[in-house]
């Protein structure tokens, strides 16, 4: 049958091994080469003559060739030719590329006939994964004989991660898995391998894992966070009972993460020691940040319970709380991390028959004062993180886990989510409608240490509504005088915080010597973050009108409807009265002029704002009417 492959290839019997070197380079440089690479490795593969493959002369041809066809010729090499050539050609192909990736000065010199670093990893590891079974012990042990492959792999991998992307991330896990799964196997039925090597094998192949699962984990876009969040609160996909956007089109990504998670448990990786021991290493190696947020985050296990978890985090010797806090600060590892916290610290609201988790007549663990710094970290994420789905399961998070806290703590953390920090408050205490007397029995005193709040403008808006869900479930309660948002201390705390415009001269500062208005400045104002706070300002402020019918905060108190009218209601009113002609004429110009865009408050975000503001504050006026105040 190797005569009847020299036959179609054109090829006699004398110096086989160069012609089908000869022939492979005309497949990649000539236009109209005899035989094209598919040709080649077909003909070769079915005719049996892979004798005539030479690694050490074909690898470096083809390893870093950026030919379409490659990859057959690369596969056929790989299933046929001497696994020792194969070892050292791919060491003497990626040895170059290593160099030139450190040596590379970021200006983008490449050359179309170069295949990129992450396909030339991903054949590396293909053919290491066919050759490493069949290699033959000699002097060298098992370790030995793996070890200068592996350090070289994991280089070439942390110098190129900044190419890599999910696609090819996928499949250089997927490889790596197989490479270890070989690995390993080959260890132990080898001649010469005693127990002692197999496990230096293994520390090897974690030192690869966590190497290659460090560079690519982040570019993997799972979305693991967001499907833990559904599976602790189901009711909430749309619609109910499909998967929700997050368990689809992960490319793939979620199973080779299992993969992983099934070659670090060969590997002697525990989820549910990592957990037990506080996050230290479980004797076969110290686990880096991400493989230990990845493992715990993706295990199945069942002993790597929520209570486990949360225990984990809380404990002062833990290394696993540090390891997330770093991950929300630097972004890297960071849906593992959500994912984590999602599953430690958020009670799911299926765990009553009756009563959602949430509701103030299940009791429900107070969260461990030592995770409050989990808080302000996830404010950061969910104000300034890039990708919206990333912000708005970081912010259900965090409201999660604020409605866990004490009381007391929880008003101090939602003062310092409000802002209440920047804000300079000099108003005359009254006019709030409340004397100090009568806070007698409800000061804040609060023994945990309380981290401060980042000082987010996107997070003042949102934690809007954090308050107003917290004052409505305080509302439906029938304890409402023991909470700490009682009656004689809610107005007085929060009033001043969220009911006050920021800055306090904010209605005077958008008029010109206080008659016309500064268009200008009503823009930068409309086009901010303040403009969006006062919008669910008065969302809040309706609700509260309405569902405190018995005047529970002192709301509907003539003395608080009044600065509430004199701080913000009334200037917002005038602001508005003075704007809206000028917009509606611009309105009717916007709309006599097919295919003109418009110009000024009318369109794009600023006009939508304007509108908002103003339904907020119809909204509100009517609900005064209604209801005679």
């Amino acid at each position: 049958m190797a005569d009847d492959a020299l036959n179609k290839l054109g090829l006699d019997e004398q110096d086989v091994a160069n012609d089908v070197t000869a022939l492979v380079l005309s497949a990649l440089n000539d236009a109209s080469p005899a035989h094209t690479l598919q040709y080649i490795a077909r003909t070769l593969a079915f005719e049996g003559a892979g004798q005539f493959l030479d690694a050490l002369s074909l690898l470096p041809i083809l390893l870093p060739s950026s030919h379409a066809q490659a990859d057959s010729l690369i596969d056929v090499i790989g299933t046929r030719a001497s696994a020792k050539e194969m070892c050292i050609a791919v060491q003497e192909t990626l040895s170059p590329l290593a160099n030139d990736l450190i040596a590379d000065d970021g200006e983008g010199d490449e050359e179309t006939s170069i295949a990129d670093a992450p396909t030339q990893i991903i054949r590396a590891l293909g053919l290491y994964a066919s050759s490493i079974r069949r290699l033959v012990l000699r002097k060298k042990s098992s370790h030995d004989t793996l070890l200068p492959l592996f350090t070289q792999l994991k280089d070439v991998v942390r110098c190129s991660q900044s190419e890599f992307e999910r696609p090819a991330s996928i499949v250089i896990l997927g490889r790596t898995c197989h490479v270890i799964s070989e690995s390993v196997s080959w260890a132990r039925d080898g001649i010469k391998a005693g127990e002692q090597d197999v496990e230096h094998v293994k520390s090897l192949c974690l030192a690869l894992l966590d190497a290659v699962l460090g560079a690519t984990y982040d570019t993997l876009g799972t979305a693991h966070a967001q499907k833990t969040l559904d599976e602790l609160f189901p009711q909430f996909i749309v619609p109910r009972g499909r998967p929700s956007a997050a368990t689809q089109s992960d490319g793939g990504a979620n199973d080779v993460l299992q993969d992983v998670v099934t070659s670090y448990m060969l590997l002697g990786r525990n989820p549910a020691t990592l957990v037990s021991s506080a996050s230290t290493s479980t004797g076969v190696s110290s686990p880096s940040p991400i493989p230990t947020l990845v493992l715990l985050a993706h295990s199945k296990d069942p002993n790597l319970t929520s209570k486990a978890l949360e225990a984990s985090l809380a404990t002062s010797e833990s290394h696993l709380l540090p390891m997330i806090l770093d991950a929300l600060q630097t972004t890297s590892g960071l849906d593992a991390a959500l994912a984590i916290i999602s599953r430690a610290c958020i009670i799911p609201q299926n765990q009553t028959s009756s009563t959602p988790a949430s509701s103030p007549t299940t009791p429900t663990p107070p969260l461990p004062t030592s995770l409050l710094p989990l808080i302000p970290a996830l404010a950061l994420v969910s104000a300034a993180h890039p990708f919206p789905p990333i912000r708005a399961v970081a912010f259900r998070i965090l409201g999660a886990m604020t409605t866990r806290c004490d009381e007391s703590v929880r008003v101090k953390v939602l003062l310092g989510l409000c802002g209440a920090d920047s804000i300079d408050n000099t108003d005359d205490d009254s006019d709030w409608g409340l004397d100090r007397e009568t806070e007698e029995g409800h000061e804040l005193d609060v023994e945990a240490d309380i981290p401060r709040m980042p000082q987010a403008p996107q997070m003042h808006v949102a934690a809007v509504g954090l308050v107003k869900d917290e004052v409505l479930r305080a509302l439906s309660a029938s304890a409402w005088t023991t909470s700490r948002f009682a009656p004689t201390t809610f107005l007085r705390t929060f009033g001043p915080v969220l009911f006050i415009p920021r800055p306090k001269e904010l209605f005077d500062a958008l008029y010109i010597d206080g008659k016309e208005v500064d268009r200008e400045a009503l823009s930068a104002f409309l086009g901010g973050p303040e403009a969006a706070r006062l919008v669910q300002v008065f969302s809040f402020l309706y609700v509260l009108l309405l569902r405190d019918k018995e005047n529970k905060t002192g709301i509907r108190s003539p003395k608080v409807l009044g600065t509430v009218r004199r701080v913000i209601l009334d200037p917002l009113r005038r602001l508005l009265g003075e704007t809206t002609p000028e917009v509606e004429a611009r309105g009717h110009h916007h709309r006599g002029d097919e295919g003109d865009e418009g110009y000024g408050l009318d369109t794009g975000v600023e006009g939508m704002m304007e509108a908002a503001l103003g339904m907020g504050v119809e909204r509100v006026d009517g609900a005064l009417m209604e209801l005679r105040l």
